[in-house]
């Protein structure tokens, strides 16, 4: 309302506080109450202060005379006499907004901030600090009328610089200690737009002008139409004047604090009032009588988010800083508004009470990002990590308390799963590790305090670090509970536990499964007593107890076997779960623990009875067994001469299922069958040349190092086949397009993605030095093998210090055979090899001398330790031996 007086104002103001006040709407419709009463407050605080009032005023006629068509009839003052010496910058039409920098040295950034504004980026500062920062001056110039630096008062060393590059660019701002010409001279120019205002134009690139842009950016940027984001024009205000923008929240702070240290439930409004300081700011900066009763409850209740005012004792008191925080995170609308928040904190966000955290951690788990928007991911995954941190700390403070309960941390214990569930770097990984070792350190605690709870409730804590390890504490704390629960509900518990690594837990309900086994039909039985045989509190009941048993089914047998086998066991127990197998029908057991069972039965003498009639099953069952499991269980019998002796059948049964389906096998699994087949000889010859070619037509999808052990196994073919061939000129040829490519430019996209795939391929030295090995002790010859010989003898001669001492010595054996001696770089690679052996061998010598040096001089050490005189001791015998000599020769002249 045009030419409202102060008493207008305040009505209005009374009248939009009560209608807008967060505590009159339902809860759908709070939030947007706060930010409306936010708006409310900041448009009161500029109408009722005279000097911010004035300003408003003079922005707002300027503005209309300009739509009107008025010119400014300021455009001939001169700027050197209009502009005071120490000034502040305000950009037209932001009467709350002023120009900044960041920071009071070289470098520092320039921001346009309101009070407010700087408190939501996390520059929340004190006043007289915030003004100190856009204290400004001006340097003129005489080179051209009105050019001159702009200078921060604060430190007149500095001057404000833009970094432009390119005329109609824009640029940044920043503090820069040297006066460059080209970056720190502008000119001072009256606006010819807004009567008061001025701008400043880069003296060296006519056009530019410092400007304002949303949200808080000071630019140069090219001359633009005039808008609401973009600002030129400036307002230099008097800097005496800054204490007439002091906010009386800002007086009353401090005013408050005071008296908080004294009485922690905040002062009695009568006093707040007759301080000094409160009546001197209404009286010189605001202009007006102290506020009634009814004003004063009204500034408080619209300012809910700074202060708390209990009418019934009139009484005030400031929000603690986690409270004011607390309040800001609860108006946020959105995960993205919540981490920004969040990103601003400081330790006031560790002083949050749990429940705070948990309702933070659910805005932010729910966050559900669009596509592109890389910058809230970072954001939230950010505040998710300062949460996390956050939660045992709050747990702690109940612990404290006393006031700590099982259902809170198991609350606790969810919200940190969520919100630690997309973690993955490693130091992602130890903050989660810490917040897990909290809660079950909370709960161990609640458990040595006698706390009793459902077991049920316990499942999520099973798997953490400390409750894992005192499994048994768990245990007992739980025993009452667990004796009276059914047996299928022990069951259930000790199944939880061992899904969730919580082996103390199960170790100690084992003995109770063992004991109440008779309860359940057979295949249950079975499947308990495998479960069992891992813990050892109750390995030896489920041993006797699988003895005893005459029905547990076979295919339990051989499981609980292997579940034993490897743990600590008497022998003779051993030895009865192995006659148990070998009197069972082991063609009913799944093809994975008959596998198992071959290779425990090749490692450990008390299985080995089983071990004939494990291979017979496998030989009866392969044809309907998985490629990898044949795999599997020709490796285990090739690798066991016990077991390759009596497994010829198995081998040709093999051979006949995996020949149909070696384009069926994957890249490892036809490895594996071209190791284990090349170790047979000629029974089998006609199988390992069908897999050598299916690995020649799929040569490309092996990995380098893979191709090594390739080479090495089908020379049992002959090392003039077609097959060793194909895979030497293989080799060959990619290593050269390797070299090529190395060489060759990027181009486009497919060109860029060819050469990476080529320059990808690489083999080690060791591993070239393997390759011309098997060439040489095999005998092949030809001109690919030629070729061979001469790609990689380069690159071994090249790489000759990074082989290790056993490629040397193969080197030196190798090129002195006839088919590498051939090679015309053959005299000098082996130089080379005897250089670097010759370095390795005084490497070697040098580090034991110096092991042996240490060891002397520590045992000197501890000699010298054990007696501190011993240096005089041997110098006395010293003397006293060459004295003895000394006469024995005068007897002897």
């Amino acid at each position: 309302e045009e030419g409202a007086d102060a008493a207008t104002v305040k009505k209005a103001y009374r009248k939009l506080v009560l209608k807008y006040h967060p505590d009159k709407h339902p809860e759908g419709e709070r939030e947007q109450c706060e930010d409306r009463i936010r708006e409310i407050n900041n448009a009161y605080e500029t109408l009722s202060n005279p000097t911010k009032r004035e300003q408003y005023d003079v922005q707002r006629k300027a503005k209309a005379r300009r739509a009107a068509g008025v010119l400014p009839t300021n455009i001939t003052i001169s700027p050197r006499m209009a502009i005071a010496k120490e000034f502040m910058i305000q950009p037209f039409g932001f009467p709350s907004h002023f120009t900044r920098y960041a920071g009071f040295g070289p470098g520092s950034q320039l921001f346009v901030h309101s009070r407010e504004s700087a408190k939501q980026s996390g520059a929340n500062i004190a006043f007289h600090d915030f003004f100190q920062s856009a204290r400004f001056t001006l340097w003129w110039l005489p080179e051209v009328n009105n050019m001159c630096r702009l200078r921060a008062a604060a430190n007149q060393a500095l001057n404000v610089a833009h970094n432009l590059q390119e005329v109609g660019q824009e640029a940044n701002t920043i503090l820069h200690n040297q006066p460059v010409p080209q970056a720190t001279s502008y000119i001072c120019e009256t606006s010819k737009i807004y009567e008061g205002c001025f701008r400043f134009q880069a003296a060296h690139y006519p056009g530019h002008y410092l400007a304002y842009s949303k949200p808080n950016q000071f630019r140069l940027i090219p001359v633009v139409e005039e808008s609401d984001d973009v600002v030129c024009d400036f307002i230099l205000l008097n800097y005496e004047t800054m204490w007439k923008y002091m906010t009386i929240e800002e007086v009353l702070t401090p005013v408050i604090t005071d008296y908080q240290l004294v009485e922690k439930c905040g002062v009695f409004l009568d006093d707040l009032i007759k301080n000094d300081s409160v009546r001197t700011y209404f009286a010189q900066v605001r202009g007006e009588e102290l506020w009634d009763l009814e004003g004063w409850e009204m500034f408080f209740g619209a300012h809910f988010d700074t202060f708390a005012y209990d009418k019934s004792t009139r009484r005030v008191r400031l929000l603690t800083p986690a409270e004011q925080l607390d309040k800001r995170l609860t108006a946020c609308r959105d995960a993205k508004a919540v981490a920004d928040v969040i990103a601003q904190a400081g330790s006031e966000l560790g002083e949050l009470p749990l429940s705070s955290l948990l309702r933070l951690a659910g805005t932010l788990v729910d966050f559900a990002p669009t596509a592109g928007d890389i910058s809230a991911m970072v954001s939230v995954t950010a505040g998710k990590k300062k949460v996390v941190g956050m939660i045992p700390k709050a747990l702690g403070v109940l612990e404290t308390a006393g006031t700590l309960k099982i259902n809170v941390v198991l609350q606790a214990f969810r919200a940190s799963q969520a919100l630690t569930a997309d973690f993955t770097t490693s130091d992602d990984q130890r903050k989660k590790d810490d917040c897990f070792l909290n809660l079950a350190k909370s709960i161990k605690t609640l458990l040595e305090a006698g706390s009793t709870f459902p077991v049920s409730l316990l499942y999520p804590f099973f798997a953490l670090p400390t409750l894992a390890a005192e499994g048994k504490l768990l245990f007992t704390q739980c025993e009452k509970d667990l004796a009276v629960l059914d047996a299928p509900e022990l069951v259930e518990h000790f199944h939880k536990a061992v899904a969730a690594n919580a082996h103390g837990f199960a170790e100690a309900a084992g003995p109770h499964i063992v004991a109440s086994i008779d309860k359940f039909p057979a295949e249950k039985q079975g499947e308990l007593l495998v479960a069992c045989a891992a813990y050892d509190g109750c390995r030896k009941a489920a041993v006797e107890k699988i003895v005893a048993t005459k029905d547990i089914p076979i295919e339990f047998l051989g499981k609980f076997l292997l579940a034993v086998a490897n743990k600590t066991i008497e022998e003779d127990d051993l030895c009865s779960v192995v006659a148990l197998v070998a009197a069972s029908k082991v063609t009913r057991m799944d093809p994975e623990t008959i596998v198992g069972l071959i290779v425990l039965a090749t490692k450990k003498q008390p299985v080995a009875p089983i071990l004939e009639k494990c291979i017979k099953a496998a030989n009866d069952l392969l044809a309907g067994w998985s490629m990898d499991t044949t795999a599997k269980v020709v490796l285990a019998c090739v690798a066991s001469p016990a077991a390759r002796a009596i497994s010829g059948d198995l081998f040709e049964t093999a051979a006949e299922v995996l020949e149909p389906s070696l384009g069926n096998l994957s890249i490892p699994q036809l490895i594996k069958v071209i190791l284990a087949y090349s170790k047979l000889g000629d029974a089998t010859k006609k199988f390992l040349e069908a897999a050598a070619k299916e690995a020649v037509q799929r040569v490309s999808e092996i990995p380098p190092a893979q191709l090594v052990l390739v080479l090495q196994s089908v020379v049992a073919l002959g090392a003039q086949s077609d097959v060793c061939l194909s895979l030497v000129e293989f080799l060959t040829t990619r290593w050269q397009e390797k070299l090529k490519a190395d060489k060759e430019p990027d181009g486009d996209e497919v060109t860029k993605q060819r050469l990476a795939m080529e320059r990808n391929w690489r083999l080690e030295p060791d591993h070239m030095a393997k390759l011309l090995g098997i060439v040489a002790s095999n005998g092949m010859t030809g001109p690919i093998v030629d070729n061979f010989v001469a790609t990689y003898g380069k690159e071994v001669d090249r790489k000759v210090s990074r082989l290790s001492d056993a490629s040397l010595a193969s080197l030196e054996t190798s090129f002195a055979t006839p088919e590498l001696a051939k090679w015309s770089g053959t005299a000098e690679l082996l130089v080379r090899v005897k250089r670097a052996k010759e370095r390795a061998a005084r490497s070697k010598s040098r580090s034991r001398s110096r092991r042996r040096s240490k060891g002397r001089e520590e045992k000197k050490e501890s000699n010298g330790r054990d007696r501190p005189d011993r240096s005089r001791d041997d110098r006395r015998r010293s003397r006293s031996r060459r004295r003895g000599r000394s006469r024995s020769r005068d007897r002897r002249r």
